[in-house]
C-alpha cells in the first residue's frame, strides 16, 4: 500500500506504458521466484517485491477504466475493477486445494501463473494479459471478459502515453 503513491508519481512522470511494463515485469519475475524460494525468508522477500509490482497496478485503474468505459459509466467500471480483487481472491483460494492435488505442490502453484503469463506475453494481447494476471497470478479478478473490446471512439483500448 505504501508504494501506490510513488507508482502514481511514476505513471505521471514516465507514462503509462513504461510504468505498467515495469510493474508487470516485477510481478512476473518475483511471481516466478516464489516457486524457487528455499525458506520462509526468501518466500517473504519474493512476495514483497511481487507486491511492490502489484501496487503499481492500482494507480493505473482510473486510466484503464477511462479507456474501457464511456464517461457516464466510469464509476461502474471502477467499482467492477476494485470489487474484482476480493472476488478473485475468493475464487483462487477456492481452487487452490484442487490445483495442489493436480500440479503436485506449493512450488508448482507459484510457477503455474508464470508459465501462463509467458503464454500471455507471446499472444501480445493487453486484455488477455490483464485477465491472466487477474485470475491466475494473484487470484484477482478485473473482469476482463466483461470489458468492451473498444473504447469510446471504437479504437483499440490500450492506453496511449
Amino acid at each position: 500500500m505504501i508504494f501506490r503513491i510513488p507508482w502514481g508519481i511514476l505513471f505521471d512522470r514516465k507514462g503509462f506504458k513504461k510504468t505498467m511494463t515495469l510493474a508487470l515485469t516485477l510481478m512476473g519475475v518475483f511471481g516466478l521466484a516464489r516457486g524457487f524460494a528455499v525458506d520462509y525468508v526468501s518466500l517473504l522477500i519474493t512476495q514483497f517485491f511481487l507486491g511492490t509490482g502489484l501496487s503499481g497496478v492500482i494507480p493505473a485503474i482510473p486510466r484503464l477504466v477511462s479507456c474501457w468505459f464511456p464517461r457516464e459509466k466510469i464509476g461502474v467500471g471502477t467499482g467492477i475493477c476494485l470489487a474484482g480483487f476480493p472476488v478473485g481472491d475468493f475464487i483462487a483460494l477456492s481452487f487452490t486445494p484442487f490445483l495442489l492435488a493436480v500440479v503436485g505442490g506449493w512450488r508448482q502453484i507459484f510457477l503455474l501463473p508464470t508459465l501462463v503469463g509467458q503464454l500471455r506475453d507471446v499472444s501480445g494481447t493487453f486484455l488477455l494479459s490483464m485477465l491472466v494476471l487477474a485470475i491466475v497470478s494473484e487470484g484477482m479478478l478485473v473482469l476482463g471478459l466483461l470489458l468492451p473490446e473498444t473504447g469510446r471512439k471504437g479504437k483499440t483500448i490500450a492506453p496511449q502515453d
